[in-house]
């Protein structure tokens, strides 16, 4: 289950942008086989605010959020959050995340459902996107 870095692929309408010319691919998710993320996300609720803004999730859902390297350490930057602790936050979302029965999660704050796996990568890619953060 690795980030798509090393190829330029053609945008699609739902493929997540995690920087010039890198994307997640989606993968269609199933409403009725999702897991309800959203009270694992309350620890960490200010860092994603940080990263709604590219529109807001009502509208745009997780394509609200700009998941950009950059965008990212940013974002955590602006929190006064305990570095290793935050980290250590999204591992273990992660690993919940991979442990459930689900084939999809939902958020109502992120206004989406997405494919496990394609979720897990995101969580991947923030956490690669933040290696040598903490010091």
């Amino acid at each position: 289950m690795g980030i798509v870095y090393h190829e330029v692929i053609e945008m699609k309408r739902n493929n997540i942008n995690i920087g010039k010319d890198y994307w997640i691919i989606w993968k269609d998710a199933d409403a009725n086989d999702a897991l309800d993320i959203d009270a694992l996300l309350a620890p960490s609720w200010g860092f994603w605010l940080q990263l709604e803004t590219q529109c807001v999730a009502e509208c745009c859902g997780i394509h609200a959020f700009c998941f950009w390297p950059e965008e990212i350490k940013q974002a955590a930057s602006k929190l006064e959050l305990n570095r290793a602790g935050f980290l250590a936050e999204i591992a273990k979302l992660k690993e919940k995340i991979g442990a459930s029965e689900f084939q999809s999660v939902f958020s109502q704050r992120l206004n989406d459902t997405v494919e496990k796996s394609v979720f897990i990568r995101l969580l991947a890619h923030i956490q690669h996107s933040l290696r040598g953060w903490v010091e």
